[in-house]
């Protein structure tokens, strides 16, 4: 009996300490995770963002609630009245709602949306010191509140459209951003930072990484002390916009920090930092530079990364307007929806691109590698993209959009090659090329979207930078010609003339015009030879000189050598003849057409051409 007791009691023991070391580690996990801070920084006082602590996560629902992340104060903004609660946006969808990197955010509509908390909430005494960080879009550009928060006796912080951020100053002249540019149809997302003491002039600013000047305001606000997102606190100044995050530390952020913050913030919401001017690196929480900053491709800067002392976990991104993605696994509509995952934390894959054309150009024809088997390049892409992986080992995929430019609708997959350089000089040996021959299933197309499947370490190494582009073995892709102009217009005869010049040209046989009277149904009018291969311009002129009464449509269209064939655009002109005629053909031999009104009410005579009437 003793014995079994013994070996209930040991067996309790055990099961005992299981249970402290799965609470052990259950509450080591909780420790981990309250440790996390924007940029790895653990001191901020508010950090608010949409993908993290909303009363719902429910694409077009309304949003009641929505709490901080920071361990101190306590800070939950809330809407007692559904008619006044602002949309939660899952990230999903449009532009617009993709505006914010497939990660979620607050939108309020400018007439009654807001978010607050009452009383007394101290997120740090700006006498000592404050930096503020914020993403968001504006559409309204009338100095509407986006964030504020008051408190007695501390100072105040508000920020206002268009990307307008204040510390409270007793006096002083008020210095707006002029950086800020009005993006009223699809509002993009951008970063703004102050750092700043209270009582003083000693404010700097940042947009999108780089300074942005100072920043103080002499206004003293005198409502309530708390926090208000949408409006101020006195009601008033309701703004339409987006908002990602808002985030406050109680000191001034040394530059290495505001950096780590910046960077945490760029990779997560797709915003490029600096300018091709003045360049900016993005790092890690560890401080590990991912991205050094680059002249020639410090644009449409994109990243996928994990970084579990900053909380972050991008799995997918795209550029602003949708042309270029990358992404882990498949793409989802949101990046929370995406399933994959990242082997190691502080993983990272950054690109940037030099912005040139997605098509083939002038320029381009001279940077091709030549002597490699299997890839006798005829053409690529004028656009280059720079890829810098960190600490990542695994494959990634990326979807390329084409331009028209580039015709879209000819392209061959077996045709197309990957191309991969160390310099970006794809002309200077070093390159390689990779095909659906040599690597199975690395290119599929839906037009207009190229996707580069699984790219693998072979191609860009772990801890290496790359340069790639999309090279073609065909004339089909991207597109022999450049067009810089198609116009139609009406002369005094009445007579269509129809002009168009190129800017450059590769295996262009013909141009051909043609007619339409309803923009459905089309007959040729016209046929003008083209110059072959060219670099330099070159114009073309057909007239059509029997345009018929009402619109006339004119459509474009151009012919390689091979017989591909590509529509370039199409132009209406409108004829109203009135009480005038028109004869066609003209001269005439045995038929005589004539147009026009009231032909009955006029007498109508004919004469050759010697000037004879014609009985």
């Amino acid at each position: 009996m003793k014995k079994s007791i013994l070996k209930n009691s040991v067996l309790s023991f055990r099961v005992s300490l299981l249970h402290v070391l799965i609470l052990s580690s259950i509450m080591n996990l909780r420790v981990v995770q309250s440790q996390s801070g924007p940029g790895g920084i653990t001191t901020s006082t508010l950090w608010m963002k949409a993908d993290a602590s909303t009363n719902t996560t429910i694409n077009n629902a309304a949003v009641s609630s929505w709490a901080s992340q920071s361990a101190s104060p306590a800070v939950t903004l809330t809407q007692a009245t559904a008619g006044n609660r602002p949309t939660f946006k899952d990230g999903s969808g449009t532009l617009l709602n993709g505006t914010f990197n497939y990660n979620p955010f607050i939108y309020t509509d400018g007439t009654n949306n807001r978010l607050l908390q009452t009383g007394n909430i101290d997120l740090g005494n700006t006498a000592n010191g404050v930096s503020v960080f914020q993403v968001v879009t504006h559409e309204s550009f009338t100095g509407d509140v986006a964030f504020e928060w008051y408190h007695t006796g501390n100072g105040n912080i508000k920020t206002k459209s268009p990307g307008q951020i204040y510390i409270n100053q007793f006096a002083g002249t008020n210095f707006t951003n002029s950086r800020h540019v009005n993006f009223s149809a699809v509002p993009e997302a951008f970063i703004q930072s102050l750092r700043g003491v209270h009582g003083t002039l000693n404010s700097s600013g940042n947009y999108n990484g780089q300074n942005d000047g100072s920043y103080h305001d002499g206004q003293r606000v005198t409502a309530q002390n708390g926090i208000s997102i949408g409006a101020n606190l006195d009601n008033g100044e309701f703004t339409k916009a987006g908002m990602g995050e808002f985030i406050v530390f109680p000191s001034i952020l040394d530059a290495a920090n505001t950096l780590k913050v910046e960077s945490y913030l760029g990779i997560k919401y797709g915003v490029t930092l600096g300018t091709t001017v003045t360049t900016s690196n993005y790092v890690s929480s560890n401080s590990t530079v991912v991205w050094t900053g680059n002249a020639a491709y410090q644009n449409k800067i994109i990243g996928i990364g994990r970084d579990d002392d900053s909380a972050l976990l991008q799995k997918q991104s795209h550029n602003y307007d949708d042309t270029v993605r990358i992404y882990k696994g498949t793409l989802a509509s949101t990046n929370i929806n995406n399933a994959s995952t990242f082997t190691n934390d502080g993983s990272f894959v950054v690109v940037g691109t030099n912005s040139a054309k997605m098509c083939n150009t002038p320029a381009t024809a001279i940077d091709i590698p030549t002597g490699l088997l299997s890839c006798a390049i005829v053409s690529r892409l004028a656009r280059e993209w720079r890829i810098t992986k960190t600490n990542y080992a695994e494959t990634f995929n990326m979807d390329i959009k084409l331009s028209s430019c580039a015709a879209p609708g000819s392209v061959n997959v077996a045709d197309l090659r990957l191309l991969v350089d160390g310099d970006g000089n794809f002309a200077n040996g070093g390159t390689q090329c990779y095909s659906n021959a040599s690597n199975p299933g690395l290119f599929t197309y839906s037009n207009p979207t190229i996707t580069l499947n699984n790219i693998s370490v072979a191609m860009i190494p772990n801890n290496g930078t790359k340069f790639i582009t999309i090279a073609t073995v065909s004339t089909s892709t991207p597109l022999p010609i450049e067009l810089l102009n198609f116009d139609a217009k009406l002369n005094t005869e009445e007579t269509t003339e129809l002009a168009w010049i190129t800017s450059s040209e590769r295996d262009n046989d013909f141009f051909t015009i043609e007619k339409s009277l309803d923009g459905v149904n089309w007959s040729f009018i016209g046929k003008v030879d083209g110059a072959g291969t060219i670099s330099t311009s070159n114009s073309y002129y057909l007239e059509d000189k029997t345009p018929s009464n009402g619109i006339n449509y004119y459509r474009l269209k151009q012919t390689d050598f091979n017989g591909i064939e590509t529509e370039q655009g199409i132009r209406n002109v409108t004829l109203n003849y009135g009480n005038n005629f028109i004869l066609s053909p003209n001269p005439a031999s045995s038929i005589l057409n004539i147009v026009g009104k009231n032909l009955n009410s006029n007498e109508i005579e004919l004469f050759n051409n010697l000037g004879q009437k014609i009985q």
